[in-house]
């Protein structure tokens, strides 16, 4: 499976510390695009061979029609897996309702914290039960639910806390080491992943190694449990780079040129923390869907009936 991912908008009603402005994207003032531009891409993307694609942001429920983004996107040919990344925050029961006959494959939910006063804190907003509550009440939905945790010094100790949420209400639970994008104190909030993988391996029923395609980005440990799984995502665990990722400022990180991520104004880029052949990807999706459309149009006209009714006129007369 070969995923993209998709930043539906560079805004986001979280503050956390770990995250740059724009998130996975980028932060310009560059309107976002429209549903059609989206489809646009998405289907240019396809025709390339990316079968899955994964929403994220910023805060992807930010967009009022992001239902129809989903919709739109599961209905292309070619996309057989939609995924979305959210901070939970924004969901009501009525989008639950909505998600549940959507085309929305499975959801992964940012949490860093069980405690309500650390959560305000790391996010700087206060709706952890909200958080809490669309997490159980996605489990309940034919969606599959995961959540996601960028481990630090601060937090790790909660790790045990998440994983009976998990436990209970069957999510997954995938833990994230904290990449250096800039911190100031990156190195004392860093955890190093070999002693955790230890500790939750010791009563894990089967592991397996999911392996990237493409030759790059992190192979991930899964842990599997009774009734959910643990993903372990350690950069420094085999993470392949291009040579390019060597002169980059934050190598080794997570992500390796793994998944290429589509900003929310229409470029490309393979890279999470740089800007690695970043070019504009809805100028060439239009240019290919008007090409397209234009090679419809000029099949579809009858130019033989035409001349050869213009020829029979000319030869009665």
């Amino acid at each position: 499976m070969y995923e993209l991912r998709l930043c539906v908008t560079k805004w986001c009603n979280f503050k956390c510390s770990y995250c740059r402005p724009g998130g996975e994207g980028v932060f310009n003032e560059n309107p976002v695009m429209t549903i059609d531009e989206i489809e646009s891409c998405i289907k240019f993307m396809a025709q390339s061979g990316f079968d899955s694609v994964r929403i994220t942001g910023g805060e992807p429920f930010l967009r009022v029609d992001l239902i129809d983004i989903i919709n739109r996107i599961g209905n292309i040919e070619g996309i057989t897996n939609v995924s979305m990344v959210t901070n939970a925050s924004l969901i009501t029961s009525d989008l639950i309702e909505k998600l549940s006959q959507s085309k929305l494959n499975s959801i992964t939910v940012s949490l860093d914290t069980m405690d309500r006063k650390e959560f305000e804190e790391i996010v700087h907003a206060d709706c952890f039960d909200k958080v809490i509550e669309n997490i159980i009440a996605l489990s309940k939905t034919m969606i599959r639910t995961r959540i996601n945790m960028v481990v630090t010094s601060k937090n790790v100790n909660m790790i045990p806390e998440v994983r009976k949420l998990c436990s209970e209400y069957s999510v997954d639970f995938k833990l994230l080491d904290l990449n250096n994008n800039g911190m100031d104190d990156w190195q004392e909030e860093y955890v190093d992943f070999s002693s955790l993988y230890k500790k939750l391996k010791k009563d894990c029923v089967e592991e397996e190694i999911q392996y990237v395609k493409g030759q790059t980005g992190t192979p991930m440990s899964i842990l599997k449990y009774d009734n959910y799984s643990i993903i372990l995502k350690d950069s420094k665990k085999g993470t392949c780079y291009v040579e390019k990722c060597k002169e980059c400022n934050n190598y080794p990180c997570q992500t390796g040129v793994s998944s290429p991520i589509i900003t929310h104004d229409g470029y490309l880029k393979f890279c999470n923390l740089g800007n690695l052949s970043h070019f504009n990807l809805l100028e060439v999706a239009n240019k290919v869907t008007e090409y397209i459309q234009f090679d419809k149009e000029f099949k579809s006209m009858h130019f033989k009936n035409e001349w050869n009714y213009r020829k029979e006129e000319s030869c009665a007369k």
